[in-house]
């Protein structure tokens, strides 16, 4: 029940800083116009574009311990211990690369495996 509450938790920090990073790219464009047009000074562009990149920054780290939440949990109701399911987590994204980035080399390892037993080498 905490885990799921925390799933939940993290989802909406996640949307709450998406949605705060596209009004700040959105503030940021009118900035620019304004700036360029009417003379309003370059400091609200500037702010909206630092705010813009700290919550897409924010937003990016929430998904990915939603993400990490989400796999030890799965671990974990398979029958996984906490400190062997948070291992296999950090195996698995290797100093942060993602899983799909690891399913995508495996698979190349593989191909490129089969290619060479087919020619011989």
């Amino acid at each position: 029940m905490i885990r799921s509450t925390n799933l939940i938790i993290l989802k909406v920090l996640g949307g709450i800083f998406w949605s705060i990073a596209i009004v700040a790219s959105i503030a940021a464009i009118y900035s620019l116009y304004m700036s360029m047009a009417h003379g309003a000074p370059w400091t609200l562009l500037f702010g909206a574009v630092v705010v813009g990149f700290v919550a897409r920054q924010l937003a990016v780290s929430v998904s990915g311990a939603k993400q990490r939440l989400n796999y030890v949990d799965q671990l974990m109701e398979r029958g996984f211990q906490r400190v062997d399911a948070e291992a296999a987590w950090h195996m698995a994204n290797n100093g942060g690369m993602n899983l799909l980035s690891n399913m995508h080399q495996v698979e190349l390892a593989d191909e490129i495996d089969r290619l060479e037993s087919a020619l011989g080498i």
